[in-house]
């Protein structure tokens, strides 16, 4: 076995934290709201549908493309999912709701897109959708509806955990239903860390090749840094902090090409994870670290979770 970059003991007690930040929820507009549906197979022009678009595919896919942004790019990048909701990170609010606000710039562009279409449109389609929306009974629009107005942002402050819960919380039953809301959603967090730290070490494990792709290891190492300071945000760096610090590690050696630290780094990645493997063969003990990561909570990171909750 390599030399370890650090050794670590076991784990250490840790003092009680605060999980502060905000439960969120974000609710986008969709191309529902610019399509007719008719439920029949009544013969329609010369096809038959059970559903008319008043709009072409151009408009109803930039729904879909700014929905794709928001939930595959935004909220990654600065929010935790735990099932039904989100949890931002009190340090991380104040730039989200900026974004989200371009967000809704981008909304008011496809408003007006959308309007100046339908103030100028004759094509034949569109003259018969009309006629087939009449015959129904079904009441037409002739504006898109306030787009940016259906952007609709759910956000309630989260303060879970440390002394001061102790303090204000004075019936026993109700601190025990807090604790254990608490234990759940700092359980659910570390798991969402972890399972994407999964994914960013399937990704980096990837470019261990003949040639590196310096490009492609940029990216990630930058999706990690950006982990990395949620992880601080939500004040779980102590849990997941190493970990995550020595996958950065293996990013900074890939993109420098720095092929003879990868056992080494790899070693360390694994104890601090709590796995045995054979790191003198980087990419094999990488894709065993990802396959046991997808098994559960790695060993010691679940140690560590366990002396807070």
């Amino acid at each position: 076995m390599g030399a370890r970059l650090e050794e670590a003991g076991p784990p250490r007690p840790r003092q009680p934290f605060n999980l502060r930040g905000f439960s969120l929820s974000v609710r986008l507009p969709s191309e529902g709201l610019v399509q007719r549906r008719f439920q029949d197979e009544e013969e329609i022009i010369d096809e038959v549908t059970k559903e008319l678009y008043v709009l072409p595919k151009k408009f109803t896919n930039r729904f879909k493309n700014i929905r794709a942004v928001v939930y595959k790019d935004i909220l990654p990048s600065y929010a935790l999912r735990i099932h039904t909701f989100y949890f931002l990170p009190t340090s991380k609010a104040s730039e989200f709701l900026e974004v989200m606000e371009t967000v809704k710039a981008q909304y008011a562009t496809l408003q007006r897109d959308i309007d100046a279409y339908l103030a100028s449109r004759k094509d034949e389609y569109i003259k018969k959708v009309d006629t087939y929306t009449t015959k129904k009974n079904v009441t037409r629009f002739e504006k898109c509806p306030n787009l940016p107005e259906k952007v609709i942002i759910d956000i309630f402050p989260l303060n879970l955990g440390g002394e001061g819960q102790g303090q204000v919380v004075m019936d026993e039953r109700v601190a025990i239903v807090l604790q254990k809301e608490y234990g759940r959603v700092v359980r659910e967090s570390v798991i969402t860390l972890e399972h994407r730290l999964s994914s960013v070490i399937t990704r980096l494990n990837e470019s261990i090749e003949a040639e590196i792709n310096k490009k492609k290891v940029g990216i990630v190492k930058a999706q990690l840094e950006e982990l990395i300071d949620i992880a601080k945000s939500a004040n779980l760096d102590s849990i997941v902090g190493d970990p995550f610090k020595t996958t950065l590690l293996l990013a900074d050696a890939l993109e420098n090409e720095d092929t003879d630290k990868l056992p080494t780094i790899v070693g360390s990645l694994a104890h601090h994870l709590g796995y045995d493997v054979d790191e003198n063969n980087p990419r094999v003990a990488l894709m065993d670290i990802t396959l046991q990561m997808k098994k559960g909570l790695s060993p010691r990171v679940k140690a560590l979770l366990e002396e807070v909750l």
